[in-house]
């Protein structure tokens, strides 16, 4: 009975260690597949850390590869150029190698020999002669210095000697009695006599003087002297220069200060049948029947006859009165014709 119960329980542990054998073996299996796709996807992380950390070729950075295109496309250089340049980048990289990394060949770049080393050379060997030419203490500056006060001394003496005798030949002219004097005081008189004959004042004479010559040259046509008064009127002008001298200038046949009486007090009536709607011509007879001066009717009543007329201004009058020369005329005033028909 021992026996068989010890087969048994050897049958037993035999059967634990099969079954303990077999799980073991499937098992690894597991770990093996779950162990190679590990290592896959850990490769391919390391391969694309790689990439990242390396730099990438002049013809792919994203930098600079637009500027390789545009010369793979046939753009002029001078435009690829102008173009780094806008963007700020560095010109001197489209002269790499496309496709090696930038820092790479940075570290590498040897530097070029300018084209102009030997002119730099000598511009700069020139510029410190002159320098040391520059900060060399001048040897003949006091000498520079005398000749140029001898010169500016000399340049004042020649000036002040030619002006000394300028003064001294103006002097002489003035004090050289002038053989032209009585000459002179001739014509200064004759000149004085021309003025006096133009006229008082150096005023020319009506007939020539430019405000009032139009008058008289309308007077001198034919035209009625009652028009000419007008067109005076109009201007704003003396109306009474149309009965002046026009060999005499204005000034001395002009009146003095009005201090008569204004005709409106002396001729107050002949104003009133004026103003009440009389005629004219009316007015004319009436002042004629009273001995008065039928040219009242058209003088200014503000102003005094005498201001109006040439009484006081004229030298007496011996010519023959109006009334005998000009009859006709007055006789047809005086039997009522009017005025603009006279």
């Amino acid at each position: 009975a021992a026996l068989p119960s010890l087969l048994s329980q050897v049958l037993e542990n035999m059967e634990k260690e099969e079954e303990t054998t077999e799980s073991a073996k499937k098992e690894p299996k597991k770990d093996s597949a779950n162990k190679a796709l590990e290592a896959f996807f850990a490769k391919r992380a390391q391969l694309s850390d790689e990439d990242v950390g390396q730099p990438k070729i002049l013809s792919e950075d994203p930098e600079y590869a637009k500027y390789y295109k545009m010369l793979k496309l046939d753009l002029p250089r001078e435009s690829v150029l102008q173009a780094m340049e806008r963007d700020g980048k560095d010109i001197t990289v489209i002269d790499l190698d496309p496709n090696l990394p930038l820092a790479e060949q940075k570290n590498k770049k040897p530097s070029r020999p300018s084209k102009h080393a030997a002119l730099e050379n000598l511009l700069s060997k020139r510029a410190a002669e002159i320098k040391e030419k520059a900060e060399s203490p001048n040897k003949n500056e006091a000498l520079e210095a005398l000749f140029a006060k001898r010169a500016a001394t000399n340049e004042k003496a020649a000036l002040e000697d030619l002006f000394s005798k300028k003064a001294a030949a103006l002097k002489e002219k003035d004090e050289t009695p002038d053989k032209n004097a009585a000459l002179k005081t001739l014509f200064a008189k004759r000149a004085a006599d021309a003025a006096g004959e133009i006229g008082e004042g150096n005023a020319p004479p009506l007939r020539v003087d430019p405000e009032y010559q139009k008058y008289f040259k309308m007077l001198k046509v034919g035209m009625p002297k009652e028009t000419v008064w007008q067109a005076l009127e109009r201007d704003g002008k003396d109306p009474l220069v149309a009965d002046m001298d026009p060999e005499k200038s204005y000034s001395s046949q002009a009146k003095k200060e009005d201090v008569d009486p204004p005709l409106k007090e002396e001729y107050a009536k002949f104003f009133k049948m004026l103003k009440m709607g009389m005629p004219a011509g009316a007015v004319r007879q009436a002042l004629q029947k009273e001995g008065k001066d039928p040219n009242i009717v058209d003088m200014d009543p503000e102003k005094s006859y005498a201001s109006q007329t040439e009484k006081g201004t004229k030298k007496e009058d011996t010519d023959p009165p109006l009334k005998e020369e000009y009859a006709k005329f007055f006789k047809m005033l005086k039997v009522g014709i009017p005025t603009g028909a006279v």
